[in-house]
């Protein structure tokens, strides 16, 4: 209970537990570019594939992801993903010592369920950093400082991985352009390209 392994592609890992403990294992398979966004910001790295757990967020990862760990629905693949950025957050911040804006991490880990939630919502981020008591300024600042990006930039990539489940799951660029939050087809493709580096119409006939 509480250990996380986190394995890299083409990266040999070898590790046994304890050998009086067993664990109770669940495989996630994330990557694309928000998964290197994190290993480069040093949320993860290969020198510590093992994550050592004190604030129980991996078991409250762990129990959270049971029950969808096998749907393959948008709702559970978002879910999924919200689960695992928490966690890794939780896992990452428990280790840093963040200074003067630890008492902003509450806050920050709020606002990005929220930035989930609402990622296809035409919402401004001055809207967003007073939803939740910051200048605009604060708030870019403190979140880039927990997440490793800007708040547009997680954003964007939210809209990004909505937009590749709506794509594999058949619908038109057009269509995923305006469920995501893009109501210009061609500003969402030119976004899709430059944040995955395939165009829209590659990916969708790919899948």
């Amino acid at each position: 209970a509480g250990e996380a392994m986190v394995l890299f592609p083409e990266e040999p890992h070898f590790y046994t537990p304890d050998p009086d403990h067993t664990w109770d294992t669940m495989w996630v398979v994330w990557g694309g570019p928000e998964a290197e966004s994190i290993r480069n910001a040093g949320y993860i790295s290969l020198e510590q594939p093992v994550v050592q757990d004190k604030g129980e967020a991996v078991i409250r990862a762990h129990e959270s992801l049971r029950p969808i760990i096998m749907k393959e629905d948008l709702s559970s693949v978002l879910q999924r993903k919200s689960i695992l950025l928490r966690m890794i957050l939780e896992v990452y911040n428990e280790a840093k010592d963040t200074g003067p804006y630890t008492h902003f991490r509450d806050r920050i880990q709020e606002a990005m369920l929220y930035m989930q939630q609402h990622a296809a919502e035409p919402e401004k981020i001055s809207s967003i950093a007073s939803r939740f008591s910051m200048s605009t300024t604060h708030f870019r600042r403190i979140f880039k400082h927990y997440t490793g990006r800007s708040p547009v930039q997680y954003i964007t990539s939210l809209r990004i991985s909505y937009a590749k489940q709506l794509l594999a799951e058949g619908y038109s660029i057009k269509e995923t352009a305006s469920r995501v939050g893009y109501p210009d087809q061609f500003y969402f493709m030119r976004v899709f390209k430059k944040t995955t580096g395939i165009s829209a119409g590659k990916f969708a006939r790919k899948v």
